[in-house]
C-alpha cells in the first residue's frame, strides 16, 4: 500500500481507537445508588465553617428540603451532619465549600455570581458553588443580598435529578416524585449557570431559587432615586 493511501487509513484507526478508550472510561465508572429500594448509606454533609452565618442557615435549609423530599420521594432518610461530625465510613453528599470537595480539587472561590457544579467522585456527591455575601459583609442577611450559588446548584439537583418540583412558595408547592430506587452516573459532572444573576420573584427562599428569582447579590439598589447615596 502506498504511503499516501496508508496515512487516511492509520489516522481514521487511531480515531476509532480513541472513541473506543473513552467509551470504556466512562463505563468503567459505575451507577451511584443513592436510595435502593427505600434505604440509603448516605449522609448530607455540610461545612463545619462558612463565611458568613447566612449561608449556614441558608445551606441547612436546602440541606433540610433535600433530606425531606429524598424521604418523601423513596422512604429513606439520610443524616444531616456537619463534616467534622460526619461518618468516615459511610458515602456522602457534599454540600457547599466543604473541606471534601476541596479535597478533590472544587472550591468556592472558583465559581462566579450564583454558578455552581454537580459532580460525583468515587461514589460520592458534591452540590458546590460560589457563596458569600453580595457586599462582603460579615452579618446574617436576607437571601436577596447574597450570591448562594451551592443552594442554587441543590435546586437544580433536586429537580434534575430527583424530580422534584417547586411550584409554589411554601412547603405545600413542592411536588416529589416518587421512586424507591435513586441512581447516578458514577461520571456525573455538570455545570450550573444560571442565565440571570440580577432577578426577584417571592420571599420564599426554596421557590425563588427553582425560578431564578435569586436576588440582587452585589448589585447596589438606591432605593428609587441615585440621590439617597
Amino acid at each position: 500500500m502506498k504511503l499516501h493511501r496508508f496515512l487516511p487509513c492509520a489516522a481514521m484507526l487511531a480515531f476509532l481507537a480513541g472513541c473506543c478508550s473513552t467509551i470504556c472510561k466512562v463505563q468503567d465508572a459505575p451507577e451511584i445508588a443513592l436510595v435502593k429500594d427505600g434505604q440509603s448509606a448516605y449522609q448530607i454533609v455540610l461545612p463545619a465553617q462558612t463565611p458568613n452565618p447566612g449561608i449556614d442557615l441558608y445551606l441547612k435549609e436546602v440541606a433540610q428540603c433535600l433530606q425531606n423530599s429524598l424521604q418523601e420521594g423513596s422512604g429513606a432518610l439520610l443524616p444531616i451532619v456537619s463534616e467534622d461530625k460526619m461518618s468516615a465510613e459511610k458515602p456522602y453528599i457534599s454540600l457547599g465549600g466543604t473541606a471534601l470537595a476541596r479535597n478533590i480539587g472544587l472550591c468556592p472561590e472558583k465559581f462566579q455570581d450564583y454558578n455552581g457544579c454537580i459532580m460525583s467522585d468515587r461514589g460520592n456527591v458534591y452540590l458546590i458553588g460560589h457563596d458569600a455575601h453580595g457586599q462582603g459583609l460579615d452579618k446574617r442577611d436576607h437571601f436577596s443580598r447574597y450570591f448562594l450559588g451551592s443552594a442554587k446548584t441543590a435546586v437544580v439537583f433536586m429537580e434534575d435529578y430527583l424530580g422534584v418540583r417547586f411550584l409554589l412558595p411554601g412547603k405545600n408547592g413542592i411536588s416529589v416524585k416518587k421512586n424507591a430506587s435513586i441512581t447516578l452516573p458514577g461520571n456525573l459532572k455538570r455545570c450550573v449557570k444560571p442565565q440571570l444573576i440580577y432577578a426577584s420573584s417571592s420571599q420564599d427562599f426554596l421557590y425563588s431559587l427553582a425560578n431564578n428569582g435569586l436576588g440582587r447579590g452585589g448589585f447596589h439598589l438606591y432605593g428609587g432615586h441615585s440621590y439617597y447615596s
